[in-house]
């Protein structure tokens, strides 16, 4: 068994050294450019399960994962 652990790439609180908590806040240019970086990776990756856990959905389309599906 292969097990895949991902985080969220960095936020604007994580650049600015802040202490974030469970706040939700947005993802930081060089968030959004490992979060690119992560659906070219995984692009062409196959998964038989998939858990995904969210605090908060507001920023789902931050993330950078072109032709997901909704």
């Amino acid at each position: 068994m292969e097990l895949w652990l991902v985080r969220h790439g960095e936020t604007t609180w994580n650049e600015a050294r802040r202490f974030q908590g469970g706040r939700d806040a947005a993802l930081s240019p060089r968030g959004h450019a490992e979060a690119r970086a992560l659906a070219a990776a995984l692009a062409e990756e196959r998964f038989d399960a998939l858990l995904l856990v969210l605090n908060d959905t507001r920023h789902l389309d931050d993330g950078g994962t072109p032709g997901s599906p909704p």
